[in-house]
């Protein structure tokens, strides 16, 4: 279009101008919606809980903690067994052609 514009007569000149134009608002129309679509998503925020012990005189007005450390110990202690049983039989497995990988 812009060489157009400059090597052609008057009329085509109006012309290639005005589509020109035209096509470059659509191109910077498009790209005002593409980012104003990017600018629009929503922001995800990931949140961890930890516990901590609190000193004597300490006040909670609300304990937003989803369990009770001292009620899921035992399941935790299952869970580390079972974990360091795993271990040991992956560890312990011949690397033979006669073997099950497991």
């Amino acid at each position: 279009g812009p060489k157009r514009i400059i090597c052609e007569g008057p009329k085509k000149q109006v012309m290639w101008f005005i589509l020109t134009l035209l096509f470059a608002s659509l191109v910077f129309w498009q790209w005002s919606v593409l980012i104003q679509t990017y600018l629009s998503w929503e922001v995800s925020v990931t949140l961890s809980i930890g516990f901590k012990t609190m000193e004597f005189p300490a006040v909670t007005i609300c304990n937003a903690s989803p369990f009770r450390y001292s009620k899921v110990k035992h399941l935790l202690e299952d869970l580390d067994d079972l974990m360091k049983a795993a271990q040991q039989t992956i560890l312990t497995l011949d690397s033979g052609p006669n073997n099950v990988n497991y």
